[in-house]
Order: structure tokens, then C-alpha cells, then sequence
């Protein structure tokens, strides 16, 4: 049995109460499901509730996906009461060298090893082995027959699974998928022309500071208007794109508009799910520049109910305007 340093348990089920998978001095005791099963569930039963026993598989013996494996683990050893420790770990297998099972491996309370030996399952037996030992560690060898381990190491499935992973698949689904996911706040279509003016004032709860040492802007309680001794230089187009009289609408506004200094932002409430970025690029392209896409915050903020609708300021004016274009536009 070859022994180096311990190692930290991949997969833990400390079911016991109060019990750690954590290093110190304790048991390992190294199984395999090539052991027969009424051994496995004696063990189970001689551990159950010991802290200082820790049962350690190295990964998943069947075809299955690891999830089920777990789940028939979990259900196998909930059912004692005072619950049992056990981790799927790999690594300790291999720095241990185990190579059949049962075999027994304990630790001091730094951690490192003390003794080991093969063939054997009862901590006990190895702790009476070590009575005067002198070394810090001793190898007992083999104390009786031995099984061979057909769980596969877990880390090594784990790292064959990501190479023959398809990422560029993986991309390109997570690329596709992202309209099916995608949250529309979609507002409803008007077909006449109205203009609001909307008050974006508002009143803290907390006093508002700024600066180091702060500064004291707003007490709370203190009315806000975020428009005053500011700009807003923006015109925020907020209409359904899937809606050809709306992108007509859109069309027929930009062209009135022109002339205006104040740039213009795009955004749609909606978009075609089922041929996504395809249309949101021919999107783009019909009017030559980046189309955003309407969240909560926006519609919050303006007080927005229906499409299509423009958002700007006149001149210095405490209000945001909201027009909502009519068909006639």
C-alpha cells in the first residue's frame, strides 16, 4: 500500500448529527460495491453514528449519470438514524494506493497518516495493531482477502466528460436558447396620438450624502427631481417591432425628425422568438443603428402604458414627455 499526504474529500455525506468529513484523527475505511451487499450494509450499521469513521468510495460503478448514483446512495443510507460519513473521493485512493478492498488507512490528528492495512474493514483491528507502535507511520500489509474496486475514479470520468464536450455545440445552444428564456415586457399597441407629461420627481427615505468626508445633499423626507440642473439629451423610441404599423409609425418619426441634435435610442418590447437574432439584426439594419430591448426599469421610470411612444425633455422643463404616436404619424 502506498501512502502520501491526505486529501480533501470531493463528495461528502455527513448524515450523522453534528458529524464532519473534515480532516483529523479518524478511520478511513476504503469500500467498493464489488463487496457483497449484505457486508456493505453491516458496515453501515457497525459505523453508523461514529465521527471518527469516515467511508470512502472512489466514484460510480455503473453506466448511470452520478446523480442517480447519489440519490440511491443518499436513500440507501438515510434510513440510519444516526447517520453515517461517507465521501467519494478518487484522489485518496490514489495517493494511498489502494488497489483492493477492503482496506483501512488512520490518520493522527494532523491529518497525516499513522496505519494501514488491506484486507480488513474493522477500524478496531488496526488500532490494536498499532499498540506500541513507535513509527509515524507502519504499513501492516494485507490482513485477508481482498475485492477488486469497480467503481470508476470520478475525477477521471468527470475530466473525460469535459473533453468530449462539444463546447462549440454548447455555445451555439446557449446562443439559440436565449430568446426562448427571454422575459418581453410587452406594453399595449395604441393606434392614436396622445402626449403625457410625466413628473419624475421623488421623495427620500434616507438622507442622500455624497463626497468623503460626505456632504449632505437631500435629508430624507426631501422632494427630488433627478431633471433639475441636468440634461437629458437622449429620445428613448420605445414600440413593437413584430407590429408593421408601429415600425411604420417609428419610420415616419425619425424622418419628421431629422433635424433634431438630440440623439436617438431604439428600444423594442418584443421580438421574434422563434427566429431571434436573425431579426433583431435585420432589425438593426432597417434602421441603421443598435435596438435595445424594454425592461421594467424603463417602463417604471417614464411611466410608459402603450407603443409606439417616444421619451424626451423640451428644453429645460422638469417633466419628461411621453408621445405616444398615432398610425397618422
Amino acid at each position: 500500500m502506498k501512502i502520501r499526504l491526505s486529501a480533501v474529500p470531493i463528495l461528502c455525506f455527513s448524515l450523522a448529527l453534528g458529524a464532519s468529513c473534515s480532516a483529523g484523527s479518524q478511520c478511513l475505511v476504503f469500500l467498493s460495491r464489488s463487496m457483497p451487499l449484505t457486508e456493505l450494509s453491516d458496515l453501515y450499521r457497525w459505523y453508523e453514528g461514529q465521527e471518527n469513521v469516515t467511508l470512502v468510495f472512489r466514484g460510480f460503478a455503473g453506466e448511470q449519470e452520478p446523480g442517480r448514483e447519489l440519490a440511491e446512495l443518499n436513500r440507501t443510507i438515510s434510513s440510519y438514524k444516526k447517520g453515517i460519513n461517507i465521501i467519494i473521493n478518487p484522489v485518496l485512493f490514489r495517493r494511498y494506493g489502494i488497489e483492493s478492498v477492503p482496506s483501512l488507512v488512520i490518520t493522527g490528528a494532523d491529518g497525516e497518516p499513522a496505519a494501514a492495512v488491506s484486507g480488513s474493514s474493522r477500524c478496531g483491528y488496526l488500532e490494536r495493531l498499532m499498540e506500541g507502535q513507535r513509527e509515524k507511520f507502519r504499513d501492516y500489509g494485507r490482513a485477508g482477502p481482498g475485492s477488486a474496486i469497480i467503481e470508476r475514479d470520478f475525477s477521471e470520468v468527470m475530466k473525460q466528460r469535459i473533453l468530449n464536450t462539444d463546447w462549440e455545440r454548447k455555445k451555439q445552444q446557449a446562443v439559440e436558447g436565449f430568446w426562448h428564456h427571454r422575459r418581453f415586457f410587452r406594453l399595449e399597441h395604441t393606434s392614436e396620438g396622445r402626449v403625457r407629461r410625466v413628473d419624475p420627481t421623488f421623495i427620500t427615505t434616507v438622507d442622500i450624502t455624497a463626497g468623503d468626508p460626505p456632504v449632505l445633499l437631500h435629508p430624507a423626507g426631501t422632494a427630488v427631481n433627478p431633471l433639475a440642473g441636468r440634461d437629458f439629451p437622449l429620445r428613448l423610441v420605445v414600440f413593437n417591432p413584430l407590429i408593421p404599423e408601429e415600425r411604420r409609425a417609428v419610420c415616419a418619426y425619425l424622418e419628421r425628425t431629422a433635424a433634431d441634435k438630440n440623439p436617438v435610442k431604439l428600444v423594442a418590447d418584443e421580438i421574434d422568438r422563434s427566429d431571434g437574432w436573425n431579426f433583431l439584426s435585420r432589425l438593426e439594419e432597417e434602421f441603421n443603428q443598435h435596438v435595445y430591448l424594454l425592461g421594467r426599469e424603463l417602463i417604471d421610470t417614464f411611466a410608459l402604458e402603450f407603443t409606439p411612444s417616444v421619451v424626451y425633455r423640451k428644453g429645460s422643463d422638469p417633466f419628461f414627455t411621453v408621445e405616444e404616436l398615432g398610425h397618422e404619424n
